[in-house]
């Protein structure tokens, strides 16, 4: 595809909270996988940081894509693609259910040690740094 083309598109991607984005993570693996660990297993393991999406919309350190949008503003973001893209009416996800489970604490504190919260800080440095997260203190 030519530059040319290639900018006419609005090109755009998500991002979320890592500390909620890695415990999701870490959820679906052992539910899925059937093994059992802690958090700190998970990240020592290495199967965390195939979670680490920065990479899929970055080159050499610096987002790429037009728009990176938060997971947690949703709402405002599909409204603000809507508009970029020229809908007449705003794109939702109304009836679509992207989570299959519940977790039983939503309190972040509640699930993360104070040296898991630092490891996910270190693993997630580049999206910490861009988009100023930082480890919610309630959820």
């Amino acid at each position: 595809m030519s530059a040319e083309v290639w900018d006419t598109y609005f090109k755009f991607c998500f991002e979320r909270n890592p500390w909620d984005k890695l415990l999701s993570w870490y959820l679906y693996y052992y539910k899925t996988s059937k093994l059992n660990g802690s958090i700190t297993d998970f990240i020592r393991s290495g199967r965390a940081g195939r979670n680490v999406g920065f990479d899929l919309y970055s080159i050499n350190g610096w987002p790429v894509v037009d728009r990176v949008y938060l997971f947690e503003e949703m709402e405002h973001a599909l409204n603000d693609i809507s508009k970029r893209i020229g809908l007449s009416q705003p794109l939702t996800l109304d009836g679509i259910h992207a989570k299959k489970g519940k977790r039983k604490s939503t309190n972040l504190r509640e699930v993360y040690t104070d040296q898991e919260i630092e490891m996910v800080r270190k693993m997630y440095a580049r999206e910490i740094a861009f988009f100023g997260y930082d480890f919610p203190q309630t959820k």
